[in-house]
């Protein structure tokens, strides 16, 4: 005999339990899908991290590594100059002034007879002995390294930026420069014995400029070689460029051929001929060497041999100058 009421709660406590089981059920597999979400979300977060760590390690191997190697081929500012390696000339506020180091050797000077756009006076051809090595500027003197030590800017391209050479300097302000920079490396130990700043002989720039090569141009003969090495009425769109932005030579000088004309220290003279040593010019004169060609000029003023004469006061826009540190003469 069943009794209905314990029946009626039978059943009902069985749909209660098992609703209440339903929704404890329901309640725990939204917990589930909750902490769930939760970690797709905590790992989501974690994404953009790593993407951003990914992308910044990058960064550093593709862009900071070729730099540091960069870095570390530059010169290195020494306490000293060292014979044998290449230095940086430290002008004050961060400017500096590289200059490569150049061994002796022996080469021969002008130009032979039948060289295109020669004139007589890049003769007779003279085998030199380069007897001391001696180093020389890397670029022409620019504008930012003038201002650092003479504390103006005599430029009439002012507009073309610090890295520009420097232009509208006389062979007098030229030498003025060098021997600020001896005064100064010499109070303080710094420079070999018997070495000095200063513009570098009439040989010593072709020496410097050939590097090794006898041809019109140290990229060639062809004219065409020499829009790889400078910059001349045919290309320089009226004006002087930043250095450095042309071919180097195989000695790592840059702008020898074209941007501004360069002065020696070598007054203008006839060569002897033969075989000679650390040849310098004649003892006096009236007109100093200047060297190189310009942005004004066509081609064949720009060749390695090619040489013309200004008294020392001349300033013009198309002049400047290299920097050497040579053995006292």
């Amino acid at each position: 005999m069943r009794l209905p009421g314990k029946g009626l709660k039978n059943v009902d406590g069985v749909g209660k339990g098992n609703s209440l089981q339903a929704q404890v059920g329901g309640r725990g597999r939204k917990t589930v899908r909750s902490r769930k979400d939760q970690g797709k979300r905590g790992k989501s977060f974690l994404v953009f991290p790593l993407i951003l760590l990914g992308a910044g390690l990058f960064t550093i191997w593709y862009w900071g590594v070729p730099r540091w190697q960069e870095f570390r081929e530059e010169p290195i500012v020494r306490d000293a100059f060292v014979p044998g390696e290449n230095m940086i000339v430290a002008l004050g506020e961060g400017i500096a002034l590289p200059m490569i180091w150049l061994d002796s050797g022996t080469f021969t000077m002008g130009s032979p007879l039948e060289e295109q756009g020669r004139w007589s006076d890049e003769g007779p051809q003279t085998r030199v002995r380069i007897t001391r090595g001696f180093w020389i500027g890397k670029y022409p003197v620019t504008q930012e390294q003038w201002e650092a030590v003479m504390g103006n800017n005599p430029s009439r391209f002012t507009d073309r930026g610090p890295q520009a050479p420097v232009d509208y300097v006389s062979w007098e302000e030229a030498m003025r420069f060098g021997r600020i920079l001896t005064n100064r490396y010499q109070s303080e130990e710094r420079l070999p014995e018997g070495y000095i700043f200063t513009l570098p002989s009439e040989a010593q720039w072709e020496y410097a400029c050939r590097a090794g090569t006898q041809t019109r141009f140290n990229t060639g003969d062809n004219i065409w070689n020499l829009e790889q090495a400078g910059w001349y009425r045919a290309n320089s769109r009226g004006r002087t460029h930043p250095v450095g932005l042309k071919k180097p030579n195989e000695w790592g000088l840059y702008d020898m051929h074209g941007n501004v004309r360069e002065w020696t220290r070598s007054w203008l003279g006839r060569y002897p001929g033969g075989v000679v040593s650390d040849f310098t010019g004649p003892a006096g004169g009236l007109l100093r060497v200047n060297r190189g060609g310009s942005w004004s000029i066509t081609g064949q003023f720009c060749r390695s041999a090619y040489r013309h004469g200004n008294k020392p006061s001349f300033r013009y826009n198309n002049l400047g100058f290299r920097l050497a540190l040579i053995p006292a003469f």
